[in-house]
């Protein structure tokens, strides 16, 4: 895998590659580091941060090879995917710094370019209390970018060690489901939540024992819960002390790019951990079982909306609840 990780001059920025370095991700990998400055001026300058920060990478682990790149190039996103493009990079690392709201908002202008155009995957990183904790969460939903995100994970050895929980939320029932008198309306609000309740688990089942085969290890946990995608994603993270928060991006669409921004670029600025975001791709095995577990529920959806037959014989009477539920 080539790994094209991104540096300015801010301190932060060049601890959260260390943290990534440190985690392992780098680890017998083919690096290049690139430095987007603003004036050839400062050439030998920022040069010599690029050999410091190999040295420095060095001495945490050991990568197949490490390359370094300087771009003089106001369009930071664009300089960036040039480069990535370049060198067929599999990935995209930016250090985070994040302190203070203008840091934030430059934090925000370059990931989100980065992850609206970029058709690989874009790691934010950061320096934080969770760098070695080991623990992977995977923000997942029912869409393909959630396939393209288990697939690439599932060739990632780095993450064959890794503690990882599966996590997705669905909407809560809607207030108005607590104020409605009639009947058959609150039932129909209830039986549709609870059938995307039950189809999300099945799908993290599903998906759980397929990454679980193939990275060769024991059940990966899964969890169904309601609420704010990006919130729930965020105190889950928090809560557990994730090292990684891992989320899907959806690309297709302006109304796609707009969803994109309210919850990955969301998660991307405001999580405490490091946040890797990865497009959807290619379709493979992952997505196969998205879409089989989808036209499952579907059928049995349709199925238990047809009216059932009037009986031609003796319906079964009494207490036999078992010979009742196999008679209907």
């Amino acid at each position: 895998m080539n790994i094209l990780v991104c540096l300015d001059h801010s301190t932060e920025a060049a601890q959260a590659v260390e943290s990534i370095a440190q985690s392992g991700f780098l680890e017998n990998k083919f690096v290049c580091l690139l430095h987007v400055g603003n004036s050839q001026a400062a050439e030998e300058y920022d040069f010599g941060l690029l050999r410091n920060m190999e040295s420095r990478i060095r001495a945490l682990c050991s990568p197949r090879k490490i390359d370094k790149l300087l771009s003089f190039d106001y369009r930071t996103a664009d300089a960036i995917l040039e480069k990535a493009t370049l060198i067929n990079a599999s990935l995209i690392v930016v250090g985070a710094r994040a302190q203070s709201g203008l840091e934030r908002m430059f934090l925000g202008s370059v990931s989100q370019a980065l992850i609206a155009k970029s058709k690989i995957p874009v790691l934010i990183s950061r320096d934080s209390s969770t760098v070695g904790s080991g623990k992977l969460l995977l923000g997942l939903d029912d869409c393909a970018a959630s396939s393209s995100l288990l697939s690439w994970l599932s060739n990632e050895p780095w993450c064959i060690n890794k503690e990882i929980i599966l996590l997705s939320v669905i909407e809560r029932l809607s207030s108005s489901f607590y104020s409605e008198t009639n009947v058959a309306a609150a039932a129909e609000q209830l039986a549709k939540h609870d059938w995307q309740e039950s189809s999300r688990t099945k799908l993290l089942s599903a998906w759980s024992a397929l990454l679980s085969g193939i990275l060769k290890r024991d059940l990966i946990p899964s969890t169904v819960s309601e609420g704010n995608p990006q919130e729930q994603i965020l105190k889950a993270a928090s809560h557990w002390g994730a090292e990684f928060v891992v989320v899907g991006a959806t690309k297709k669409t302006r109304s796609d790019r707009l969803v994109l921004g309210s919850v990955s670029q969301a998660i991307a600025v405001k999580a405490s951990a490091s946040v890797l975001i990865v497009p959807e791709s290619v379709p493979d095995v992952f997505e196969t079982v998205r879409q089989s577990t989808h036209a499952c529920d579907e059928l049995a959806n349709l199925l238990a909306e047809e009216p059932h037959p009037m009986p031609t014989h003796t319906p079964i009477t009494g207490t036999d609840t078992n010979g009742f539920m196999a008679y209907w």
